[in-house]
């Protein structure tokens, strides 16, 4: 299987709610959407966490390793994201998904990834 698979899968349901909430909605329909995002912003930032820990015990003994394989996964992460999206969450009415969209870009730039930065 791909190991990015459940990365994509977060990133297109990421675009889709980023589309739906370009659209009229009610209050209900944005509320649902709007706890759908936070949870699935939670969600992508634990799976690259989990990601780089597993990458980061493989290779304890190897730090230029643990860097090479892990640039690897944050530059396939950046190919696929639609980062655009992510960050117009930044502005976002509600404040814990903006902190949240924060949370996610910290685990990003993480370890120093340079094309992250």
């Amino acid at each position: 299987g791909d190991k990015l698979q459940e990365l994509k899968n977060l990133f297109n349901l990421l675009d889709i709610l980023y589309r739906k909430l370009q659209q009229p909605l009610t209050g209900t329909e944005r509320a649902q959407l709007n706890s759908m995002l936070l949870t699935t912003l939670q969600v992508l930032s634990g799976v690259v966490i989990v990601k780089r820990e597993k990458i980061k015990s493989e290779k304890v003994k190897m730090p230029d390793e643990f860097k090479k394989e892990y640039d690897k996964l944050i530059d396939d992460i950046l190919v696929q994201l639609k980062l655009h999206e992510v960050m117009a969450h930044l502005s976002h009415p509600k404040d814990e998904i903006a902190v949240q969209v924060l949370v996610f870009l910290t685990v990003l730039l993480d370890d120093g990834n340079e094309k992250a930065q």
